[in-house]
């Protein structure tokens, strides 16, 4: 034990150990939530998409897909029929998933036709563009599978 003056000098006070240290109390109310920091800087601007269809012109009675084709619209004009051919992957590859869209903008019936191995899904198996001025789209499903849509007969 020791002995403490209380300040005042006319009183001693005996001080023993100094206890446990009791439970803590509940925390407080958060305060308000700060001012927002200021914006950062505006990044640079990507590419300009695509503005527009590239139109490939083909007047001939036959026509093979050419991996340049994908994201074009390829207008075939003829007054004789017309046979679009899908080659197989092997000798045109084409990524997965490109789309190509033909018009058959001559009075030539246009019709699309899968080398050997190459399958092409259309709705009641129809593979040849409906009338004139009429745009079906070629897309590519798997190494030699395409599906033809759009306004079809037989």
């Amino acid at each position: 034990m020791e002995m403490v003056l209380n300040g005042n000098w006319d009183v001693m006070l005996a001080v023993g150990p100094t206890g446990p240290t009791g439970p803590s109390g509940i925390d407080g109310v958060d305060g308000a939530t700060g001012a927002t920091g200021a914006t950062g800087t505006t990044g640079a601007t990507g590419a300009t998409g695509n503005s527009g269809y590239s139109i490939n012109d083909q007047t001939g009675t036959t026509y093979t897909v050419a991996a340049s084709d994908a994201g074009k619209l390829t207008v075939l004009d003829n007054v004789s029929p017309i046979t679009v051919t899908v080659d197989t992957e092997l000798n045109v590859p084409i990524d997965i998933g490109k789309v190509m869209d033909f018009a058959q903008k001559g009075a030539g019936k246009v019709t699309f036709a899968g080398a050997l191995g190459v399958i092409i899904k259309s709705k009641s198996g129809n593979k040849s563009i409906g009338a004139q001025n009429v745009i079906v789209s070629l897309i590519k499903e798997s190494a030699d599978t395409w599906y033809l849509v759009g306004d079809l007969i037989a």
